[in-house]
């Protein structure tokens, strides 16, 4: 009897809405729905450069803003499976450096090994910009941790700002790398998942 209690306890738990588990299934939702959608819309081959109409930018929100969102649950995610305190603000950066350098490390590594979203573009939106491709219009990061930082740097309020693309200046210039940003967040969920005892495969939609 005691220890069909302490397992209905331990569900109970891990249902809640703002357990690590719960937010782990949110968070692989984010990134299947918008790699998804990035993959119908921003993907190239190998040094193609490609010319897209203006129109096309009306799909950039959703896939930003579903792939960073899931980084960004999956980093809070982690912060609350090791009992750290959550940070309350949508930058990438501040949330993985508020991580323990063991996290940390796990997610790098695990980010070297794998280039699962190679399909995806480095598209460089300007306000007269005539093409995007996998070409060297943005430049990638390296695959270290000094990479990974610059990268969620790049990318660190993206969350807001593609959710309000409208009032994009056309002076401005954004680097999107749907790739390593893919790639570093599938390997951010491989890692959550692991402190969760569960297994993340790619190109499975199901846990």
């Amino acid at each position: 009897m005691e220890n069909k209690t302490a397992s209905n306890s331990k569900m109970r738990k891990n249902g809640n809405l703002n357990s690590p588990l719960f937010i782990f299934y949110c968070a692989k939702d984010f990134l299947i729905h918008g790699t998804i959608a990035a993959s119908e819309n921003f993907k190239a081959k190998a040094g193609e450069v490609k010319q897209f109409d203006s129109l096309i930018h009306a799909k950039l929100p959703m896939p930003v803003v579903n792939i960073v969102f899931g980084l960004e649950l999956i980093l809070k995610g982690l912060a609350k499976q090791f009992n750290k305190p959550i940070l309350h603000t949508h930058d990438l950066l501040d949330l993985f450096n508020a991580l323990g350098d063991d996290i940390q490390t796990r997610i790098v590594d695990n980010y070297k090994t794998h280039d699962n979203y190679n399909i995806l573009i480095a598209l460089n939106l300007t306000g007269n910009s005539k093409g995007h491709g996998t070409s060297t219009l943005v430049e990638r990061p390296r695959k270290d941790k000094d990479g990974v930082l610059k990268l969620l740097e790049s990318h660190a309020n993206y969350f807001e700002e593609f959710r309000y693309l409208f009032e994009f200046d056309d002076s401005q210039e954004k680097g999107i790398l749907f790739r390593e940003l893919s790639n570093l967040t599938f390997s951010a969920l491989v890692v959550f998942g692991e402190t969760l005892g569960k297994t993340v495969i790619y190109g499975s939609t199901t846990l």
